[in-house]
């Protein structure tokens, strides 16, 4: 890797995700020195996308239901000196993959938090905003430090520990494209959270998320551009009814 800037490692957890990846990866090849994708047993072509891309080192290691330990895995592989997690139904903003190598940069912070828009059409792609889906900040991007692991004990929303993370910074006006609701149609989300009740019950007010149609909000214009790439919403959701997934389909997203 260079040895004159900060490297950077993009960490991706995936299964069964062939029909959005492409998308997934189009937003960060540009930024990262390396991808580090672990996939979980994917049967609809997910794992040729991946080791065709240069810039990926593909680890298989079959999704056991702990979202924490699929990433800790990841992470534990990055050989960058940051380490940017990533889901497999997300893409960066422009602005975002724009600052990352220059917050790469700072001597002071260990990480970096980022809003995410809820996409729900588009283009030109909307949000959902509630107090519980905006900004809803994201610790995506710190130092490769041993300290960034995931808890064991937290299975579906993981976080990392609040204290020993040394100083951080919001990033208010760079985002993180969330496509689930696009990928997913109403029945496909309420099969997810009942799904992430099983896993972790106590995650139900948090995992309500995914049913946005039960909160009062207007979908709202995205203020930040997202160009790399170019992802019509309906023709997505089509492809993604169209496609057969097993159990685990999109694990980690």
């Amino acid at each position: 890797m260079p040895t004159d800037r900060p490297s950077l490692s993009v960490c991706l957890v995936t299964q069964d995700m062939a029909h959005f990846l492409p998308h997934c990866l189009a937003g960060i090849e540009n930024i990262a020195d390396e991808i580090i994708a672990i996939d979980g047993a994917s049967t609809d072509g997910t794992l040729g996308i991946l080791e065709r891309h240069p810039k990926v080192r593909c680890f298989e290691r079959r999704f056991a239901g702990h979202f924490g330990q699929q990433k800790n895995y990841a992470i534990e592989q990055a050989r960058g000196d940051w380490v940017l997690v990533v889901d497999s139904d997300e893409v960066l903003g422009d602005r975002m993959q724009e600052l990352v190598p220059k917050l790469m940069q700072s001597k002071k912070y260990t990480h970096y938090k980022f809003a995410r828009y809820w996409i729900t059409d588009g283009p030109p792609y909307r949000y959902i905003r509630t107090p519980m889906h905006y900004p809803d900040f994201q610790l995506r991007l710190f130092r490769n430090l041993p300290f960034f692991r995931y808890p064991s004990e937290k299975v579906v929303h993981t976080h990392f520990p609040r204290k020993g993370r040394g100083p951080g910074r919001k990033i208010r006006r760079a985002h993180i494209f969330h496509f689930d609701f696009i990928l997913n149609d109403r029945s496909g989300r309420e099969a997810k959270y009942e799904r992430y009740l099983d896993l972790e019950p106590s995650t139900a007010k948090t995992s309500q998320m995914y049913l946005y149609e039960d909160f009062e909000a207007e979908p709202r214009k995205c203020r930040e551009a997202m160009t790399t790439a170019q992802i019509d919403c309906p023709s997505v959701r089509r492809d993604r009814c169209a496609s057969v997934f097993s159990p685990g389909a999109g694990a980690g997203g």
